[in-house]
């Protein structure tokens, strides 16, 4: 090779000293082609491979430039992809793992660490060492997808689990891997995945699950989660299982006078009442319809049963919920034999129940208008003793007017529940005097005539004086509420009542004397009372 290099060098310093010798004798052209052509055919081996190794010497740096600029192209692409993917795994909060199979190590990104509250320097290199982050319950499941995979089973790897996080939480995490390569034996040699934070996701749709196997308001299962849970108990390890059956009474006048979110308050407590009755875990109470609830008791035989009934009666009896204490109709069989349909049973349990409600009603109602009456005087110290006064001139008045017997005692009735509706107002309303109430206000009080009304309607004993509620604030002239009746279209014993609030109110709160209360009856005769009876409740008073 130094030897070819030297010839070559030599040609070169050949030619330059034949074209300086040509110079130097100053040649024709004749005898310079001569001269050259002499040179060319003592050294042309030479000047070719000169020729030669020029080209070659060009195509290798041409070749060699060519591939630094692909290199350098593809350098540039690799950092746009790696550049594309880091923003693609941020933009979707994806962490990246990189597995050496063979080594054990194990390359996470910043992402896959911070998900879980850490620093990439914090989780050691090591695949091996990262498992203990995975929730006992997942580790089985996770390592059996992995094995399927490895194994070549699946196509890809994928599994949702629960990672331990810094702030001593459990994360759900859904990881996505791949094996990239294997060995010529098939075996893996790299795996490379993702983690994607998924835990609002399951959040979600653990609130799912749990809305629709449970009650809204309650918390309680619902129909369908009561049918699941009693297909799960049904089963001869649980025998004998009782079933309980309620519905609320009283929900509807509830809803009736105070609305539905007083009603919703107390399904809550009956709610509350059945669970803190009910025994443990295994005793399932349920919302198995508007007003009606279910419990399952497994291992519970009939007698075991009727104590937890009485205990729930006893629990009711003693709740501080107003204005009306919670009771609630129950009715309770037990399957003691598997082959015994459930369906049954709870026919049965809910026939018991009505019947409970109906052999109960008519005391239920009595106990009921007994509370409301309680509730009602409890609102101010003087209430009990204006309807004593207004009844004790009920009962002086009513002779005079040729009531009967029924529509005297439906007087005296009316006397007691006239304002029942005042139960449903604001106390912050009812505090106030008249003159300070706001336009809103005001009409909010006038609202109680027609929640009384509908109270009454929901008991047999107070049905005959509803109407006689709703218009006891009506006025002889029309100008009164709530439906601006006037003269005979208002009900006789409302246009009494009138009278007899009036003469209590002006005579006791106002210590206006005899005449001046007769002076007033007589200015509001043919405006707001009815004159006729204004003339005869006067003729009363004076004899």
């Amino acid at each position: 090779m130094l030897k070819r290099l030297a010839s070559l060098g030599i040609l070169v310093l050949i030619l330059i000293l034949s074209s300086k010798v040509m110079l130097a004798y100053n040649l024709n052209e004749l005898e310079k082609e001569k001269f050259l052509l002499l040179v060319y055919n003592r050294y042309k081996f030479e000047v070719w491979a000169i020729a030669g190794a020029i080209f070659l010497l060009s195509l290798i740096i041409i070749i060699l430039v060519f591939s630094i600029v692909k290199r350098r192209e593809a350098e540039k692409k690799l950092k746009s992809s790696q550049k594309r993917l880091k923003l693609a795994l941020w933009g979707t909060n994806q962490g990246l793992w990189d597995w050496n199979i063979k080594t054990d190590k194990i390359y996470i990104n910043d992402q896959w660490a911070n998900m879980l509250g850490y620093k990439t320097t914090e989780l050691a290199g090591r695949f091996r060492y990262l498992q203990h982050l995975f929730h006992p319950d997942d580790i089985k499941r996770v390592k059996d997808a992995m094995d399927r995979h490895l194994a070549g089973k699946t196509s890809i790897y994928e599994v949702e689990c629960r990672l331990y996080t810094k702030s001593k939480q459990w994360k759900w995490i859904l990881t996505r891997g791949k094996v990239v390569s294997r060995d010529k034996d098939g075996q893996p040699i790299r795996m490379i995945g993702t983690h994607q934070d998924i835990d609002k996701r399951k959040q979600v749709e653990e609130e799912i699950r749990y809305l629709n196997c449970h009650d809204c308001l309650t918390g309680l299962y619902n129909r369908s989660g009561y049918q699941k849970k009693l297909s799960q108990l049904d089963n001869r390890n649980n025998l004998p299982l009782s079933i309980i059956m309620g519905d609320v009474n009283g929900l509807k006048i509830i809803n009736d006078m105070f609305g539905h979110d007083k009603g919703d308050k107390l399904l809550e407590e009956i709610a509350r009442i059945l669970e803190k009755i009910t025994r443990d875990q295994n005793d399932i109470v349920a919302r198995w319809g508007g007003d009606e609830f279910g419990i399952i008791l497994p291992n519970t035989n009939h007698q075991q049963a009727n104590k937890i009934i009485a205990r729930i009666n006893e629990e009711c009896a003693e709740s501080k919920f107003s204005p009306l204490k919670p009771r609630i109709a129950l009715g309770v069989a037990t399957k003691k034999d598997f082959n015994q349909k459930l369906d049954d049973i709870i026919n049965e349990a809910e026939g018991k129940m009505y019947q409970d409600k109906l052999n109960c009603k008519q005391h239920v109602e009595c106990n009921m208008l007994k509370s409301l009456e309680q509730e009602l005087l409890n609102k101010a110290d003087e209430i009990g003793l204006k309807v004593a006064r207004i009844k004790k001139l009920a009962i002086e008045f009513g002779p005079k007017l040729d009531l009967s017997v029924d529509q005297l005692k439906q007087l005296k009735l009316l006397v007691r529940f006239r304002d029942i509706g005042l139960l449903a107002i604001e106390d912050e309303i009812l505090d106030k005097n008249k003159e300070d109430l706001t336009p809103k206000e005001e009409k909010r009080v006038q609202e109680h005539p027609e929640i009384g009304y509908r109270l009454a309607k929901n008991f047999p004993d107070l049905t005959p004086i509803a109407n006689s509620i709703l218009f006891h604030h009506e006025y002889w002239d029309g100008s009164g509420y709530p439906q601006q009746l006037e003269g005979q279209e208002i009900p006789l014993l409302s246009r009494v009542l009138a009278i007899l609030e009036v003469y209590e109110k002006v005579l006791n709160k106002d210590s206006a004397s005899y005449k001046k209360v007769i002076k007033e009856l007589k200015k509001r005769a043919g405006t707001q009372f009815d004159p006729k009876l204004v003339k005869i409740f006067i003729e009363m008073l004076t004899s």
